[in-house]
């Protein structure tokens, strides 16, 4: 079963739970978006323009492995020790937050906290559309057993 509520912000009103439109049931948090088959638990109260997201997965032609995700390293501002007094950065996790850390895979830099949710899903591969000459970035399309989705990738190099 695809626990739809790791996709959405519960901090956000319009985002914090799935909805459903038409034949699918979505989940959202802004920066990446899941669709499977409609789900009955769900509400049809659309909070976003579906229209205009781009599930042209059909016509990608070649889809790829998920890329191997980085080891996390000791947090910088702590060295590792946790300390939540001395450390801001990591909270006492000991180990740094991947939120604004990234890796480029197919000339796109995609967030590790996205990737980490992606990982959830069953049999996931990605999908690429060519980057476009502007500063624009297209949604990345993914697939896996039981639906697909888009991830907005990261702006800026690493």
């Amino acid at each position: 079963m695809i626990d739809l509520q790791l996709f959405c912000d519960k901090s956000r009103i319009n985002l914090k739970q799935p909805f459903n439109d038409k034949d699918y049931t979505y989940a959202t948090n802004g920066h990446i978006v899941v669709r499977v088959e409609q789900d009955p638990q769900y509400d049809g109260t659309v909070w976003i323009d579906l229209s205009k997201l781009p599930f042209d997965h059909d016509q990608i032609e070649e889809w790829y492995d998920m890329p191997d995700m980085p080891e996390p390293a000791n947090c910088g501002a702590c060295g590792g020790t946790g300390k939540v007094s001395d450390c801001p950065e990591c909270d006492g996790l000991k180990k740094r937050h991947l939120h604004f850390e990234s890796i480029t895979y197919h000339d796109y830099r995609i967030s590790l906290t996205l990737l980490g949710k992606l990982k959830t899903l069953p049999n996931v591969k990605l999908g690429f559309v060519p980057m476009p000459e502007d500063t624009t970035c297209p949604p990345i399309r993914f697939k896996f057993d039981g639906g697909c989705g888009l991830l907005m990738p990261m702006m800026g190099k690493e």
